[in-house]
C-alpha cells in the first residue's frame, strides 16, 4: 500500500511541470510563514495611496443568476450545489460545518455570485460585513476567503455591482475600492501558476477587470501583467481546434465566458485579434458539444447548469463580435479526441481521445470510448456526471472507467485517479480514425491499457439512420479478456426486458431494441444519474458481458 502511494505521487510529479512544483512549494512556504505573523504587518499600505475610478467601468455580459433570496430583517437563503443554508447579518462566514473537504460550499460563499439575486442595497451590506470580518492571512487564509480563486470571483462582481448603482454614498464605496485594490495586490502575489487551467484565466479576468474599473499608473500596470498573462495562456490551454485543453465542455463553456467579459475590458487592438480568433474557435468547438436540449455534454468534471447556458454564451458572443455559424453536422474535434454527428434533433458525441493534459488532470475522468445519445431532442444514453468534489465513494465512481459508457477488460481502469483531483498512471492513446456520409457516422480506436500485459481495447462506434452499433474487441494480452461494457440510460427511459431481449420505451412508446453478439450477456442495473452536483436522480445502466469480443446494437423501433 505504501509501495502503491509512493508510485502514484511518483507519477502525478513527473508529468507536473518544474515550474507548477516550484509555485505550490512557494506558496506552501509562503502561506506558512504569512499565517504565524502578526495581522497588522501584513495587510497592504493602500490607505494613503490614491484611489481612481475609470470615467465608464464596464459591467457583465451575462444576466444575474438566481442564488439568493432576502427573507427579511437581515436574513438571507443561499442555494449553492442544489443546497441551501440560511444566513442572517453578521454572517457567519468561517462556519465550522463548511471547512470539509474541498469547502466548495464555503468557497461558493466567498464568490459573492450570488449577490447578483439581491437588490444592491443588500449587496452592499453584505460586502462592508464580508471586509469586516475577513482579513487577510487569518489561519488557513488561502482555502476560502483569501482563495486566490474565490478572490478573482468575488472581486469581479463587486466591480460589476458598483458600476451600475450610483446611491453608493462615497466613503461606502471609497471602503469597498480599497478592498478591491487590496485583493488585487494580493493576487498578483498569489496567482494560481501551481495549478494553472481555468484557475488562472478566473486570476487573469480579475486583473484585466480591475485595470478597467480603476485608472491611473498603478492599473496600468495591472493591465501590463493581465495581458501578458492572457496571451501566455490562451496560446496554452485553446487546443488547434478550439476546444480547452481540460477537455470538460462546462469548463470550455465556463472559460469561453470569461474570455467573453475578458475581450470586453481589452484596449489592445493585437490583443483582441488574437483573442476574437480564439474565441470563434471555442464558439464552435461549444457548438459540437451541445445537445439538443441546449445543455452541454456531461464528459469530464462539470454539470448540466455549472457554467452559463451555451446559448447564453452564443448570445454574448454574437452582440460582441457577429453572427455565430450554424452548428455543424459532424463534430470532428482532433485535438480533444471528440467526434460526432448531429442530424436534425439528433446527436451523438463519442470521446476518443486523451483523457486531460498531462499537467492538469484534476477534471479528467476514464472516459474513453464513452458515448452521449440524444434522439428526437431528448437525451437517451447520459454520461455519469459528478456528484460533489469531495474525496470519497461518489467521487471515485464519478471519475471511474466503470462508470462512464464504455467497456473495461477484466475490470482494469482507464487511468489511476486519486484523491479529489490526482491522477498517476494515464493513458496516451492514438488518434482516433472516422469516417462520416450522409447518413451514417464511424468511430474507430485502440488504448492500452496495460503496458505490463500489453492489453488493448479497441472500439468502433458506428451511427447509421437505423442503429447505434458498438462493437469492443480486446486486442494483444489479456489475462481472461473479458470485456464488461456500460450504457447509462436517461432516468425518463424505461427498459422492458422480454424473452427475445431488451427494449427500451419513453413516454410509453417504443424506442429502441437493444441486441447483442451471440454468446455475450445482458442485463439492466439500478444506478444513479449526477447531472449537477448535489443531484442523484434513479435510473438504469445496461450491462453487456463477453469475451474478447462483443457487439451491442440499439436499433430504432419505427412507429407502426
Amino acid at each position: 500500500m505504501i509501495a502503491r502511494r509512493i508510485i502514484r505521487q511518483i507519477l502525478f510529479a513527473r508529468y507536473t511541470p518544474f515550474r507548477q512544483i516550484y509555485s505550490r512549494l512557494w506558496l506552501i512556504g509562503k502561506r506558512s510563514l504569512l499565517s504565524s505573523l502578526p495581522l497588522r504587518e501584513q495587510a497592504p499600505a493602500l490607505d494613503s495611496a490614491p484611489i481612481n475610478r475609470a470615467a465608464s467601468p464596464p459591467g457583465s455580459l451575462f444576466p444575474p443568476r438566481r442564488r439568493a433570496e432576502a427573507l427579511g430583517m437581515g436574513e438571507y437563503s443561499l442555494r449553492f450545489l442544489n443546497s441551501s443554508k440560511k444566513f442572517k447579518l453578521p454572517f457567519e462566514w468561517h462556519e465550522k460545518s463548511l471547512a470539509s473537504g474541498t469547502r466548495l460550499w464555503k468557497l461558493n460563499l466567498h464568490y459573492h455570485e450570488f449577490l447578483e439575486s439581491l437588490s444592491p442595497l443588500d449587496a452592499v451590506e453584505i460586502i462592508l460585513d464580508w471586509i469586516s470580518n475577513n482579513e487577510p492571512f487569518r489561519n488557513q487564509y488561502w482555502m476560502d476567503s483569501w482563495n486566490s480563486y474565490a478572490l478573482s470571483i468575488r472581486v469581479v462582481v463587486w466591480m460589476q455591482l458598483l458600476s451600475k448603482v450610483d446611491f453608493i454614498e462615497a466613503s461606502t464605496r471609497t471602503i469597498i475600492e480599497l478592498s478591491i485594490r487590496r485583493q488585487i495586490e494580493f493576487l498578483l502575489n498569489n496567482l494560481e501558476t501551481d495549478i494553472g487551467g481555468n484557475h488562472l484565466i478566473k486570476n487573469i479576468k480579475a486583473i484585466l477587470w480591475s485595470s478597467a474599473y480603476f485608472s491611473g499608473n498603478r492599473s496600468k500596470e495591472w493591465r501590463h501583467v493581465g495581458e501578458t498573462l492572457l496571451v501566455t495562456e490562451m496560446r496554452t490551454q485553446i487546443l488547434h481546434d478550439g476546444f480547452h485543453y481540460e477537455l470538460s465542455p462546462s469548463y470550455h463553456c465556463q472559460v469561453f465566458a470569461d474570455l467573453l467579459e475578458i475581450r470586453s475590458v481589452l484596449t489592445s487592438d493585437d490583443i483582441r485579434t488574437e483573442v476574437d480568433r480564439s474565441l470563434t474557435l471555442m464558439l464552435g468547438a461549444l457548438q459540437d458539444v451541445t445537445h439538443p436540449d441546449g445543455l452541454p455534454s456531461l464528459f469530464g468534471d462539470g454539470g448540466l447548469n455549472m457554467a452559463y447556458p451555451p446559448q447564453q454564451c452564443v448570445e454574448a458572443y454574437e452582440a460582441m463580435i457577429g453572427p455565430a455559424a450554424p452548428s455543424r453536422q459532424t463534430v470532428i474535434l482532433k485535438s480533444a479526441g471528440l467526434y460526432g454527428a448531429r442530424e436534425q434533433n439528433d446527436f451523438l458525441l463519442v470521446a476518443m481521445g486523451r483523457l486531460g493534459p498531462d499537467q492538469l488532470m484534476a477534471h479528467a475522468h476514464g472516459h474513453w470510448g464513452a458515448l452521449e445519445w440524444s434522439i428526437m431532442g431528448r437525451r437517451v444514453i447520459v454520461d455519469q456526471g459528478v456528484f460533489e468534489y469531495n474525496a470519497g465513494v461518489r467521487r471515485d465512481l464519478s471519475r471511474s472507467t466503470s462508470s462512464h459508457n464504455t467497456a473495461t477488460v477484466d475490470g482494469l481502469e482507464q487511468a489511476d485517479f486519486y484523491s479529489s483531483f490526482r491522477c498517476g498512471a494515464r493513458p496516451h492513446p492514438n488518434p482516433a480514425t472516422f469516417s462520416h456520409g450522409t447518413s451514417s457516422f464511424t468511430v474507430s480506436g485502440e488504448l492500452t491499457l496495460s503496458r505490463a500485459k500489453r492489453c488493448k481495447l479497441s472500439r468502433t462506434v458506428a451511427l447509421t439512420s437505423q442503429a447505434l452499433t458498438i462493437r469492443d474487441k480486446v486486442l494483444g494480452d489479456a489475462a481472461e479478456g473479458w470485456i464488461e461494457g456500460r450504457l447509462l440510460l436517461h432516468p425518463e427511459i424505461e427498459v422492458v426486458t422480454h424473452q427475445s431481449g431488451i427494449s427500451l420505451k419513453r413516454d410509453g412508446s417504443f424506442l429502441l431494441e437493444v441486441r447483442t453478439s451471440p454468446g455475450a450477456e445482458l442485463s439492466c442495473e439500478a444506478a444513479e444519474w449526477w447531472p449537477d452536483m448535489g443531484v442523484a436522480i434513479p435510473t438504469c445502466r445496461l450491462v453487456y458481458r463477453g469475451r474478447r469480443e462483443v457487439v451491442i446494437e440499439l436499433a430504432r423501433i419505427v412507429a407502426g
